[in-house]
């Protein structure tokens, strides 16, 4: 059906999958899963191994560094070239057009992500490729969210948003539990430990429904922020 929120969501994505974008993002997955299979066929590497991968290169580089790159262009760049105010004229609500932001977003991501985490896991000894999956379905969610709204209101978004990934979900999330609470990260390992044989927590306190709901929350709140800042500023 070709309503305002299909043909918005199209547009958008055909602005965001560019063939470089889609290049690189590939390219990453492509370089996790020979070193996946590096891993798996060394029988020296045990489940703690190939989880702690999982965890590390899966769920604390690959998956929010290519959400971060698509996701925070969906918006950022029709508000760079001007263009957002074609979306304006349409006859339809500003939740509207945040929702064919972050189709968009999800929509190119999920084949970019998803599959190259379902072939890690499965190389990997001790990983689920379900588990993995699910966790990347929660992952690409929250974060679509928070980049979304971040390539809205920031020309520097990848700069930012780099600095979210790196420093704080790599770095200091891992000094204490209450920091680690406030990382999407820390979610997205809890869904994927928690179907797991081994069955530990990366944060005791945070089991499946707790990621569960911060996930949705996040989402949310990132939707919520978005709408409202595309209805209060102004567009040449």
């Amino acid at each position: 059906m070709n309503t305002p929120l299909a043909a918005m969501t199209a547009r958008i994505i055909r602005a965001v999958a560019t063939r470089g974008r889609l290049l690189a993002m590939s390219s990453i997955g492509v370089l996790g899963l020979v070193i996946a299979v590096l891993i798996g066929s060394d029988d020296a590497n045990d489940s703690a191994n190939g989880l702690a991968f999982l965890e590390e290169f899966g769920f604390t580089v690959f998956v929010p560094l290519v959400v971060l790159v698509v996701t925070s262009a969906t918006l950022g760049t029709f508000r760079d070239d001007r263009n957002l105010v074609y979306f304006w004229l349409r006859p339809i609500g500003r939740w509207q057009i945040t929702c064919a932001a972050l189709l968009a977003g999800l929509l190119v991501v999920a084949p970019l992500t998803l599959v190259p985490l379902a072939g890690m896991a499965a190389a990997l000894p001790g990983t689920s490729v379900v588990a993995a999956v699910l966790a990347g379905v929660f992952a690409i969610v929250a974060y679509g969210a928070l980049f979304t709204l971040l390539g809205l209101v920031t020309t520097r978004a990848l700069a930012w948003g780099l600095g979210y990934i790196l420093v704080w979900e790599g770095f200091l999330a891992s000094l204490s539990d209450g920091m680690a609470q406030l990382a999407i990260r820390t979610y997205a390992t809890t869904i994927l430990r928690s179907t797991t044989d081994s069955g530990a927590r990366l944060i005791d306190s945070v089991g499946p429904t707790q990621a569960t709901i911060a996930v949705v929350a996040t989402a949310l709140v990132g939707f919520g922020l978005t709408t409202w800042r595309l209805g209060a500023m102004e567009i040449d």
